[in-house]
């Protein structure tokens, strides 16, 4: 099983925070340490845009399930008394 590593987790609306993170994903594909991507992003219209690249369906449903425990996880951590 593989470490997950959190590259960032910001709740702010800084668009530029946006892109700088975005271009940090970027290099670190360009380097060949991510080999492959899958994306779900909100759009200004309200729309959401999904994609993937090099991804089978269990490896998709993987990284949906990392996604969703990280998800409950900063859950947990913001309610503990």
């Amino acid at each position: 099983m593989p470490n997950v590593v959190s590259m960032f987790n910001k709740q702010n609306q800084d668009q530029q925070e946006l892109i700088s993170h975005i271009e940090e994903l970027l290099q670190a594909a360009k380097n060949g340490d991510i080999t492959s991507v899958l994306v779900a992003a909100n759009n200004s219209d309200g729309n959401i845009t999904t994609g993937y690249c090099n991804l089978d369906y269990g490896q998709k449903q993987t990284l949906i399930s990392h996604a969703q425990l990280d998800v409950a996880l900063q859950f947990v951590s913001a309610n503990m008394e």
